[in-house]
C-alpha cells in the first residue's frame, strides 16, 4: 500500500511535467506555422491533429483558430468561429475573452457587428467575479462608443484617463481613440495633436508605424 502511494506521488507530478512540456510544445509549433512559416494548412492541420484534441479544449482551439483569422482578416471565418464557439457553454472568463477579442477586431473595421457582440458580453457582466474581467467589459464599452457609435460626448471622458497615472502604452491607446473623436467632431488639428503624442508614447514598432501612416495620410485613414 505504501509503495503504491509513493509511486503515486511521484509519477502524478511528473505526468503533469510531460504533459505540459508536450503541450507548450505544440503550442510552439503552432505558433511557427501560423506566423512563421505562414503555413495556413499546416497550422489547421495540426489544431485539429488528435495530439491538439489531447491536449487543449475544443474552446482553447477554437479560440486559437480565431485570433488566427483575425490576423488572416477573413471575416467570414472570424463569423464562422465565432459562431461556433458560441454554441459551446461559456463561463463569464470564456465570453469575456471571446467577445473581447471579436469587439475589438470588428470595431477597428468599423463595422457594426461589434455592438451586436456587445450587447452579448454585458449579459455576463452581473455574473463576471475578477475585476479584469469587469475592466475589458468596460473597455469595450468605450470601444463601441468610440469606433461605432462615433460618440465625441466621450471627449472630456477620455481625457480625463489620460491625465491619470497609467503607463504609456495605454495613454497612446486612449491618445489614439481620442484622435479618432476628435476626427469625427471635425478637428483635425487635435486630432494630429494626439496622433503625434500616441505614436511618442508607444514602444510598439508596428504601432508607430501605422501612426506615421494614418498622418502621412492627413489622418484621412483613421
Amino acid at each position: 500500500m505504501k509503495v503504491t502511494i509513493i509511486l503515486i506521488a511521484i509519477l502524478l507530478p511528473l505526468t503533469v511535467l510531460l504533459r505540459n512540456y508536450s503541450l507548450n510544445r505544440l503550442l510552439d509549433e503552432l505558433y511557427k506555422l501560423a506566423y512563421v512559416k505562414k503555413d495556413e494548412k499546416g497550422f489547421l492541420l495540426q489544431l485539429s491533429s488528435l495530439q491538439a484534441e489531447m491536449l487543449m479544449s475544443f474552446k482553447s482551439r477554437k479560440m486559437m483558430e480565431l485570433n488566427y483569422w483575425i490576423y488572416k482578416d477573413n471575416t467570414t471565418r472570424v463569423k464562422k468561429t465565432a459562431d461556433a464557439i458560441e454554441k459551446q457553454r461559456l463561463n463569464a472568463g470564456d465570453a469575456v475573452a471571446l467577445y473581447s477579442l471579436l469587439i475589438g477586431y470588428y470595431a477597428n473595421k468599423k463595422d457594426k457587428q461589434g455592438l451586436e457582440y456587445l450587447e452579448k458580453l454585458n449579459k455576463y457582466s452581473a455574473i463576471a467575479k475578477h475585476a479584469n474581467q469587469h475592466v475589458l467589459i468596460n473597455d469595450c464599452n468605450i470601444v463601441c462608443d468610440v469606433y461605432l457609435k462615433n460618440n465625441v460626448q466621450l471627449i472630456s471622458k477620455i481625457k480625463e484617463i489620460i491625465s491619470k497615472s497609467i503607463d504609456k502604452e495605454a495613454k497612446s491607446v486612449y491618445l489614439y481613440r481620442l484622435a479618432y473623436l476628435y476626427k469625427v467632431d471635425g478637428d483635425i488639428q487635435k486630432c494630429k495633436s494626439c496622433l503625434t503624442e500616441a505614436m511618442e508614447k508607444t514602444s510598439k514598432k508596428s504601432s508607430k508605424i501605422k501612426i506615421k501612416k494614418i498622418l502621412d495620410d492627413g489622418c484621412e485613414t483613421l
